[in-house]
């Protein structure tokens, strides 16, 4: 199950953390488990799990991202690679997107932790990605002994 770390507590000042992560458990000894199935199987799995796991959350963040201007929605991206996926919000020139989704309470800005929100909504799609990644990989795998 995905975990995030971060939180914002309504009444509560929090520090804005530079980022937050989302950690699948378990997924360092997936890794290890499929490096012995094969190094190019088990990156292009990882790869590809990863990817489509973070997208599928910055779709989601997309409908829930707080707008006035469409700025803070139009730098939502997501990238992912054999170590892991991230959806990102905020640029150079968007530099709000912590405040907006952790608050600043001395500024009097509350909370609206839409990529929490977003993940919370895609967990068991995140779950269900994995699954049938690795069921491909298993089926790519059982061919292979095959031949």
């Amino acid at each position: 199950m995905p975990r995030r770390h971060g939180n914002a507590q309504h009444g509560k000042q929090t520090p804005v953390p530079k980022g937050m992560r989302v950690e699948v458990e378990g997924i360092t000894t997936l890794a290890r488990t499929l490096k012995q199935a094969g190094d190019e199987a088990s990156r292009g799995f990882l790869l590809a799990a990863n990817k489509e796991a973070a997208s599928a959350v910055e779709h989601t963040a997309r409908g829930l991202v707080p707008t006035r201007s469409g700025d803070l929605r139009a730098t939502l991206r997501s990238a992912g690679n054999a170590k892991g996926g991230v959806v990102l919000a905020g640029k150079a020139r968007v530099k709000y997107a912590g405040p907006i989704h952790f608050g600043w309470f001395k500024r009097g800005i509350r909370p609206q932790p839409f990529m929490f929100e977003a993940l919370d909504r895609r967990a068991a799609d995140i779950e269900d990605i994995y699954l049938r990644r690795l069921d491909e990989l298993l089926e790519m795998v059982k061919g292979a002994e095959g031949d």
